[in-house]
């Protein structure tokens, strides 16, 4: 499935909605439909797709595109010029599309270049020069990339080999982007650096995840130059990440921000993102309190029927502990 299609799906609740089938009968094009109309909106999709594995390999073994696991590519902040180039010219290429009357068409298009045009803004206004936080940033993607990747073959292994031996090269790239956005002042906040520090020292440490794919390829009975390279690169790897470690704690730290909020204007960029939808932000930050509440209410009353002289925190504790 192309790029828009997948994101047809998320649009709206960021969620996937699951309808019977029948309730898709006359909507769902079937193939010839589809053969006639892969030469437009469909192909562009899928040419994108295709730069874009090259241009992030980490990300083309998250979306399942084979070619690219053994590679890191760029990090540095020229790879994001690289990546503007990209969105604008698919969006051109949307642009110069003649108007169709499939559906399917119409709704891809519109999907693609919503999509294109929000990544097209993080990228301008320098988001990925301060993608740092606790969850969902490089600091977490670089190791995790590693869960993602097929482990029963020599070649897979050979894959893995070569990300670990490299690895120090993407983190060195990731850390002149930081730089970079340090320079221009776009920095994150205090308390996910800190976050960051420590996930950094685990994947450096003793016991480190890494560690366990010596263990991984031992078990495949991979040959033994090839353990001899994993046990290598899994050295390379977790130095990295204490490089890592160092770089954020003694350079970026400093210089980071202490509120942890972001403001209501980056905030409501990022809802965009993700959502790829604008909403009502006052309205839906009122509901969320509302139902909070309401949801401590429902708390406190489980609370009484437990016994009716205990707070709500002696009632939740009590509910932890009792059957």
């Amino acid at each position: 499935m192309c790029l828009a299609c997948q994101n047809v799906s998320l649009l709206g609740t960021g969620c996937f909605k699951i309808v019977p089938r029948d309730s898709l009968a006359g909507r769902i094009p079937n193939e010839g439909v589809l053969t006639q109309v892969r030469n437009n909106i469909f192909l562009v999709a899928d040419n994108y797709v295709d730069q874009l594995a090259k241009l992030q390999p980490m990300l083309a073994t998250q979306m399942g595109v084979l070619g690219f696991d053994g590679q890191w590519g760029k990090h540095n902040p020229s790879v994001w010029q690289d990546m503007s180039l990209l969105f604008k010219r698919t969006l051109s290429e949307i642009q110069e599309l003649p108007l169709s009357e499939r559906h399917w068409e119409n709704l891809g298009r519109r999907v693609l270049k919503e999509y294109l045009s929000v990544q097209l803004e993080f990228v301008e206004l320098g988001e990925p020069l301060r993608d740092l936080n606790n969850i969902a940033s490089p600091v977490q993607r670089f190791r995790e990339t590693f869960d993602l990747m097929p482990k029963v073959s020599v070649q897979d292994w050979e894959s893995i080999a070569s990300r670990l031996v490299s690895l120090d090269g993407g983190i060195d790239g990731y850390i002149e982007s930081l730089s970079e956005g340090r320079r221009r002042g776009l920095v994150s906040a205090r308390r996910q650096v800190e976050a960051c520090v420590e996930q950094c020292a685990v994947n450096a440490g003793p016991g480190s995840f890494f560690e366990q794919l010596s263990g991984g390829a031992r078990n495949a009975g991979v040959p033994d130059a090839l353990q001899v390279e994993v046990d290598r690169g899994i050295a390379i790897a977790r130095l990295a990440y204490q490089c890592l470690a160092n770089y954020l704690e003694n350079e970026y730290l400093p210089d980071s921000a202490e509120a942890d909020g972001v403001g209501l204007e980056r905030y409501s960029r990022a809802s965009r993102y993700f959502l790829l939808s604008d909403i009502d932000h006052e309205a839906v930050y009122h509901w969320a309190w509302q139902e909070v509440a309401t949801l401590r209410e429902q708390l406190a009353d489980a609370s009484r029927q437990i016994d009716a002289a205990l707070s709500f925190d002696k009632g939740r504790r009590a509910a932890e502990i009792r059957p």
